[in-house]
C-alpha cells in the first residue's frame, strides 16, 4: 500500500481498520529527498543536556503530561517506573557497545542499508 502526504507531511487517503486493534507498520520513503530542504538534525542527547535542552524537554513532558486523560497517565507512570529500575549505563559502557557493534558490522560486506531496503521491499 502506498499512502500519499500533504504539504505539512500528514497522511491522506488513511484505511480503515477494525476498532480496537494493534496494528504494525513500516514506513518508507520512496520519493528522493529534495535537496533543498535538509531534515532537521537534532544534537546527541549528551551534547543537548549541556545546552540546556534537558530542562525543555522535562518542560514539554510536564505539558503533555497535564493534557493525559487518568488511564493514560497510569500507563506513562508504570513507563517510568519500569525506567527506574533499569541499571544506568555509563558513557563508558555505551562507547563499548557502539565499539563492538562497529567491530561485528566491519565483516558485513555489502551495504547495510540497502540489504534494508531490499528486505522492506517484500512487504511493499
Amino acid at each position: 500500500m502506498i499512502l500519499d502526504t500533504d504539504n505539512n507531511g500528514n497522511l491522506q487517503g488513511l484505511p480503515k481498520f477494525p476498532p480496537n486493534k494493534k496494528v504494525e507498520t513500516v514506513f518508507l520513503i520512496i520519493d528522493k529527498p529534495d535537496h533543498k530542504t535538509r531534515p532537521r538534525r537534532l544534537p546527541h542527547k549528551d551534547i543537548a543536556c549541556r545546552k540546556g535542552a534537558l530542562m525543555k524537554i522535562k518542560e514539554e513532558t510536564i505539558k503533555e503530561l497535564n493534557q493525559l486523560p487518568p488511564y493514560q497517565l497510569s500507563k506513562v507512570y508504570d513507563f517510568i517506573q519500569a525506567i527506574k529500575k533499569e541499571p544506568a549505563q555509563s558513557p563508558q559502557n555505551r562507547r563499548t557497545s557502539y565499539l563492538r557493534a562497529r567491530e561485528i558490522l566491519k565483516k558485513c560486506s555489502g551495504s547495510l542499508a540497502d540489504d534494508i531496503v531490499a528486505d522492506r521491499d517484500d512487504r511493499v
